[in-house]
This record gives C-alpha cells, sequence and structure tokens, in this order.
C-alpha cells in the first residue's frame, strides 16, 4: 500500500538558496550576454552593409537578430537580480519593463525561426504545402508555443 504525502512543493517557488549557485548562473549570462551581443550585432552589421546578403530570408535572420540582441541586452538586469541578496536592488518599473522585453522578443524569436521555415519551405519546393508534413507540425509547435509564451506568463 502506497503511502500518501502532503507535499506543497508544486506551489513552492524555487529559489537559489545557495549564493555560489547564483554566481554560477550569473557567470553563465554574462558568458551568453557578451557572446549574444557580439554575434548578433556582427549579423544584424553583416546583411546591412552586403548586398549580396539582401534577401527575403536573411531579412528574417535581421529580425531573429534584433530580438536576441534585444533578449541579451536584458540579460544584465537579471544578473543584477541574481546577485542581489536582499531582492531586486532597482525600481519596479525596470524588473516589469525587462520582463516585457524579454517575453516579447521571446515571442518575436519563435514567430521568426517559423516564419524562416515556411519561407524555406515554399521557395525549396515551389508549392505551398509547407503546412503538411513534419515541417508543417513544426510550425504549428512554433506557433502554439509562442502564443503559449505570450499568453499564459505575467510580466508584473
Amino acid at each position: 500500500m502506497a503511502i500518501m504525502t502532503n507535499r506543497s512543493s508544486d506551489t513552492d517557488l524555487f529559489v537559489f538558496e545557495d549564493y555560489n549557485q547564483r554566481i554560477a548562473i550569473a557567470i553563465i549570462l554574462c558568458i551568453i550576454f557578451i557572446v549574444g551581443a557580439i554575434g548578433n550585432t556582427l549579423v544584424i552589421t553583416a546583411v546591412g552593409l552586403s548586398r549580396k546578403l539582401r534577401s527575403s530570408t536573411n531579412w528574417l535572420v535581421v529580425n531573429l537578430g534584433c530580438s536576441d540582441l534585444l533578449t541579451c541586452l536584458s540579460l544584465p538586469f537579471n544578473v543584477v537580480a541574481l546577485l542581489s541578496r536582499d531582492g531586486w536592488p532597482l525600481p519596479g518599473w525596470i524588473c516589469a519593463a525587462n520582463s516585457a522585453v524579454i517575453l516579447v522578443c521571446l515571442g518575436a524569436s519563435v514567430m521568426t525561426l517559423a516564419l524562416i521555415a515556411y519561407n524555406r519551405c515554399s521557395f525549396g519546393s515551389g508549392t505551398s504545402l509547407c503546412w503538411v508534413g513534419p515541417t508543417g507540425i513544426l510550425l504549428r509547435v512554433q506557433g502554439m508555443l509562442a502564443g503559449y509564451v505570450t499568453s499564459h506568463f505575467r510580466l508584473v
């Protein structure tokens, strides 16, 4: 016979109790910030300066780079929050704006990836049958994920 226990872990918030864990996550976020900011800036600059790279797919890649760059630029605020021992040290509106930027850019990234997949499929096959098969399933899943992310998370 199984013993049932009353666990409230499903409703508890996850908190980093160990400050060393916070430092490790902060270092990882700093590395992502540096590499992401440099890489996405180079992608945007390359497509902007080179006429050979100006295609419809590459403009979608620029859109993806812009949303990822904004996401990377919001990571230092998360590092500040992680390393603060007394909670969020900045005004509350910065926390809300940072959350909004991350969620909007996440939705934009997912939708841009879906558009790139559709663009590549339709130009590669010459038909509009891209909504059928594995690519169609991928596009639908990405669309549902973007809808879920943008509608189920609170900003404040």
